[in-house]
């Protein structure tokens, strides 16, 4: 089969236990002779196309100044815009990526990787916040629940 994954966080680039899951996951398709090709987020310094373990990765998911919540998603649906017929597949690890390939219909099937629950997490993270960050944090909640309903 022919598989694009999409992720929003790539190891060893990222230190974390998605970007772990994203990354062995893709290994170990590669090795069962699957076609993997992963769109993960740019990172100085490091190629923006390279072939790791039979899998070929594509360092292009940018990052800006509205939060990743968003920008995430907007660059899935970028990504996409090109035709995506090519592959049997499309593998998004977490929401936002979901998302944002969801919004384009390609026909093409969507398998989500549900890593955890976003905005159960930020819950947690806001209690250690100062004030003015936690209400920041909160006005994003409504979108987190959404994007997270959507896939």
């Amino acid at each position: 089969m022919r598989l694009l994954v999409l992720t929003d966080q790539w190891s060893p680039d990222v230190v974390g236990g998605s970007a772990r899951v994203a990354a062995d996951t893709a290994r170990a398709l590669a090795r069962r002779g699957h076609q993997v090709t992963v769109l993960a987020p740019v990172r100085p310094g490091l190629a923006g196309v390279e072939k790791l373990d039979g899998v070929e990765l594509r360092r292009c998911v940018r990052r800006g100044l509205v939060p990743q919540t968003f920008n995430d998603v907007v660059e899935a649906w970028r990504l996409t815009r090109r035709d995506v017929s090519s592959f049997d597949l499309v593998l998004a690890h977490q929401a936002t990526n979901a998302a944002g390939v969801g919004l384009r219909r390609h026909g093409v099937p969507l398998a989500f990787v549900f890593h955890a629950s976003v905005p159960a997490e930020q819950r947690l993270v806001r209690r250690r916040l100062p004030p003015v960050r936690r209400l920041g944090r909160l006005m994003l909640q409504p979108a987190l629940v959404l994007l997270e309903w959507l896939p």
